[in-house]
């Protein structure tokens, strides 16, 4: 049954933002799986030292909202810090953690779930 103009106008009289962030958050683990186990994103910047967030637009796996996306998640969860002038650099953290050769690396341990269908989903795995 298709709406009417009415329906389809309507105003809500609550904020559904909660809902969306709870739909959205269940492909945060996946978006995180996919950054070190599929790009490898804390290898290359620590490696690197820092780099500009145009690196994760240049990635061909990543289109610009998805990189604008994971930049930010990264960011919040804090396993990328943001440097003054922009530029992005790894957290204590990430290096410890997340980074090829580290003593601590759990990268294996996020690459056992890459083939979980949310990662698929997001389009970026190889």
């Amino acid at each position: 049954m298709r709406a009417s103009v009415e329906e389809c106008r309507a105003v809500p009289v609550t904020d559904p933002t909660a809902l969306y962030r709870l739909r959205d958050g269940i492909y945060a683990a996946d978006l995180l799986i996919v950054a070190v186990a599929e790009l490898d994103v804390f290898t290359f910047v620590k490696e690197s030292g820092t780099v500009d967030a145009g690196w994760f637009c240049e990635r061909p796996e990543l289109d610009a909202r998805a990189a604008d996306v994971m930049v930010t998640y990264l960011v919040a969860l804090g396993l990328l810090d943001r440097e003054a002038d922009g530029r992005l650099g790894i957290s204590q953290m990430a290096a410890e953690h997340l980074v090829a050769g580290s003593p601590l690396d759990l990268r294996a341990y996020f690459a056992s779930l890459r083939e979980r269908p949310g990662c698929g989903e997001l389009g970026l795995t190889t």
